[in-house]
This record gives structure tokens, sequence and C-alpha cells, in this order.
């Protein structure tokens, strides 16, 4: 069949990962624009895509994954090869641990068994079921912060008596009255058993989390756990990895073996990180802090701020004045506001969208920051190096 490839009009940026090889590079371009058909295309790093959207161009990203947390130091719009490293925890790693914590609570595995006791993979499922959840809502924060905000308390029930008129005619009066009296007492000490009960229920931080599950092979069901305080356990295994070692043999091979090299908590790679820059670039890095990824959690951000500031007051390299004694989060700006709404879980896409309005433009770039299907077609995949830091 002779079939013509559409021409495509438009221009492609991709936002990719750092450290990638020139081959790579050189197979994406051939992949784009002989299979794809682009116009043009540019390549940036994804972290400083991220830390564009929060209009900066000098600090830490952090990018929290399913599974790793990635770090990089950009000073001057430029990513610091030298700086980039991993951890390997991410959310999901950290949903396994807070998971396998609540199966040794006792209380949740026996509401989870009932009506009929879960195997243990839809024990598994489900626990991990609750944590998700638990964490959408908001429910799980840092730990050692307060839990969320009592319900507001419940309206006072009427004591009235409607028909007046009917209780005088019958002469029952002294007998309603008295049952009446009885009653309201009754009512005040429910309440003040209901209050004392929400009151220990605040003080033991507990909460209740509803949803249904469907066993494998079995029918829906509707379940009502009630969490604790241990619930904000869920980031903890990110700031200290050896915690995971509590999962024993529910811990997978793949992560056993690299925790086996003793990665170091997320903070401690960031300073790493830092440290990896020439004394002069140290103070640009630690400007702000790009949370970004799975990590839309109340209070993380304060958790990484109380957690690296120490780092900056206790570095032996602080007395210089090229060092600063404290950083800040980075937040996307306010103008965004569409964009705020949804977390800092697209900032690639948004860092992207900023860098291809200005890349793709005759005024600015100029043809230096991307290649055109013509440049492509004179020097083959080796041209996309023309435009790689």
């Amino acid at each position: 069949m002779q079939l013509r490839r559409t021409q495509n009009e438009y221009p492609l940026l991709l936002s990719l990962p750092p450290l990638m090889s020139r081959t790579t590079h050189e197979r994406i371009a051939q992949i784009c624009f002989e299979h794809l058909n682009v116009a043009g295309l540019s390549i940036f790093e994804r972290p400083l895509m991220q830390l564009f959207s929060a209009n900066a161009v000098s600090g830490v990203v952090i990018d929290i994954s399913h599974n790793y947390t990635d770090i990089a130091a950009i000073v001057d719009s430029e990513v610091q090869k030298a700086s980039v490293t991993s951890v390997p925890i991410g959310l999901g790693t950290c949903e396994m641990y807070l998971a396998h914590t609540f199966k040794r609570n006792a209380a949740i595995l026996k509401e989870l068994n009932s009506p009929e006791p879960l195997s243990a993979e839809d024990l598994d499922l489900a626990l991990l079921e609750v944590v998700r959840i638990a964490w959408a809502e908001g429910r799980i924060q840092v730990p050692h912060v307060e839990g969320s905000a009592p319900p507001p308390p419940a309206e006072e029930e009427s004591a009235g008596i409607e028909d007046i008129a009917a209780i005088m005619v019958s002469g029952k009066e002294k007998a309603i009255i008295e049952a009446a009296a009885k009653k309201k007492t009754t009512a005040q000490e429910k309440k003040a058993a209901a209050s004392a009960a929400e009151k220990e229920r605040q003080a033991l931080d507990l909460i209740d989390i509803e949803f249904d599950f469907t066993p494998k092979g079995g029918e829906e069901r509707s379940y009502k756990v009630t969490l604790g305080k241990e619930r904000h356990q869920l980031w903890e295994p990110l700031f200290d990895p050896t915690l995971l070692s509590r999962l024993g043999p529910a811990l997978p091979e793949e992560l056993k073996t690299q925790l086996e090299d003793k990665p170091l908590g997320v903070q401690e790679a960031v300073r790493g990180s830092v440290q990896s820059l020439e004394g002069k670039d140290r103070a640009a890095a630690w400007d702000g802090i790009f949370l970004t990824g799975d990590s839309s959690m109340k209070n993380l951000e304060p958790a990484f701020l109380s957690r690296l500031n120490p780092y900056l007051t206790r570095d032996p390299e602080n007395g210089t004045q090229s060092q600063p004694i404290a950083t800040r989060m980075l937040k996307l700006p306010e103008y965004f506001a569409e964009y705020r709404d949804k977390g800092s879980e697209i900032a690639s896409f948004l860092g992207a969208c900023i860098v291809a309005k200005l890349t793709f433009t005759d005024t600015i770039g100029g043809g230096k920051a991307f290649i055109t299907k013509t440049e492509y077609g004179e020097k083959g995949p080796t041209a996309i190096r023309d435009i790689l830091p």
C-alpha cells in the first residue's frame, strides 16, 4: 500500500531524566524525526523543567516517585551532573512499610478478617488500600504532628414537650415532668459520656477509614477500620531507610539488595548532592528546595526543612558568607492557579510548556535550543548533540 506519512507541523520538546547517554538521545531523535515526523525537536533535563515551574533557576529538586526518590542540584539553569543521585525509596516503599506496621495491630486485623478471614494475599492488598485511602484523604501527616481536627459537635437534642394541652387534660403532668427530668438527666449523661469518648479519641489520635474491598474470587465487602497515631509513620523510611529491615521476609529481594549498600536518608542524600558542588555553587543550590512527584502530603515540606536546616547550621564550612544558614521550600507561583490546585506532581509538564513557548520562537533561541527536520536530514541522529548540555 502506498501510504504517505502525515506531516506533523508542530515541534516537540521532551523532558527527560538527567545522565542519559548520547547514544540514547540520538536514538530518541531518530524515532521523533523518522517515525513521528516532527517538525523540530528540543530536549531538556527533567529537574530543570521542574525547577522552572517554580520560577527559579537555582535550587535542589527532590522528585519522589513510586519506588525511587531522585535528587539533583541546579545552579544558574544548569543541572550539576555530579550532584544527581537517587535513593531507592519512594511512595510505594513507604506504603508497604506502613501496611506492614498495620499488620502488627490486632484490632485492625480483627476488623479486616470479619466476617470471614482474608487470605494472606488479600490481607496485604486490603492493608495497602487502607494506607492509600488514608493518604489520599489527608489523614496521614508527618510523625509527631497532631492529627486531623475533630468533627464538629452534634447539635443538642431538643428536650421540649410538644403537646402541652393534651398533657394538662390527661392529668399526668407530674409524671410527665418527672419523666422529662429523668430523660434530660439521661441525655446529659450520654452527652457527657460521648464527649469524654470523643476527647479520648482525640487524645489517642484515632480516625475511622471506610472503604470497599473485593477479595479474589469473592464478593465486595465494606469495612470500617480505626487507625491510631501509627499511621503518621508513612514517610519515616524516606528519612531513615534502616526501618525497612523490620519488614523481614516481606521485603522484596531487589530492595533488600539495594539496602545492603546502606542507602542514605533523603535529607542526607540532599546534603551529599550539594556537597558535591564547588564551594561557590553551594549557596546557590541551597537557595531553595523544590519537592515534586508523588508528594502531595500535608506538612511534608516543613518536615524536609526541619531535617535539612541542621545540616546547614552544623556544616564546618558554614563560617563563610558563601554558605547560607537556612533554606526554603519553593512552590508554584500564585498566578498558576489551575496548576497549584493539582500540586507539584505535574511541575515537569508546566515547566516544559513554559520553555517550549520560548524555545520554538524566532526571536528567542534562534534555533540553538532545538534542531529542525532540515538539520536532521543533513547530519542525521548526531545533530541532536548540537543542543545537548
